[in-house]
């Protein structure tokens, strides 16, 4: 795994991605970004966001790239990354999701809260913060029903980043 991501770093990155704007608003200057730079990113979030409503896709890639900015400032180089690595951790995130689902509210709340499994928490807390109690800036609208898939597309580009970033190594796509 690649060293824990902090908050601090997190919310400097978010608040310099968004400036002024809500998520959403500032979605478009974020797919820019992740074309130029890690347009294996931009595609999974896209496609694994195209049920949702376009609120919910522009607020994914808005975090896609808090997510990606955050572990480049980290020391991970930006380089191509397998596109089965994604469907991997969307696999593993969707089964872990249905075992959580099952269980009562508490406790899913607890092994959400103390669960080892969770890679980098810092970035997890921020994208369930943004989603599920937005600040006065990051206010949006989206429908509740799009906040479980939009979690498990974006806890899956945390996986995949924090993965690649231990093995240093480029990869084709």
């Amino acid at each position: 795994m690649a060293p824990e991501i902090d908050d601090t770093l997190v919310t400097h990155v978010a608040r310099r991605l968004q400036g002024s704007r809500t998520p959403g608003a500032a979605s478009g200057a974020s797919a820019e970004r992740l074309l130029r730079e890690q347009p294996e990113v931009l595609a999974f979030v896209l496609a694994g966001t195209a049920q949702l409503n376009a609120e919910s896709r522009a607020v994914g890639v808005f975090l896609g790239d808090v997510i990606f900015e955050s572990f480049r400032l980290a020391g991970r180089d930006p380089r191509a990354l397998r596109t089965t690595a994604f469907v991997t951790a969307l696999r593993e995130n969707r089964e872990m999701a249905l075992r959580v689902g099952q269980a009562h509210d508490r406790f899913a709340e607890r092994y959400l809260k103390h669960s080892n499994t969770l890679r980098q928490p810092a970035l997890i807390r921020y994208v369930t913060g943004l989603l599920l109690e937005p600040e006065e800036a990051s206010r949006h609208e989206i429908p509740r029903d799009d906040l479980g898939p939009l979690f498990i597309v974006l806890k899956s580009v945390i996986d995949v980043l924090d993965t690649d970033s231990t093995t240093g190594l480029e990869v084709g796509a």
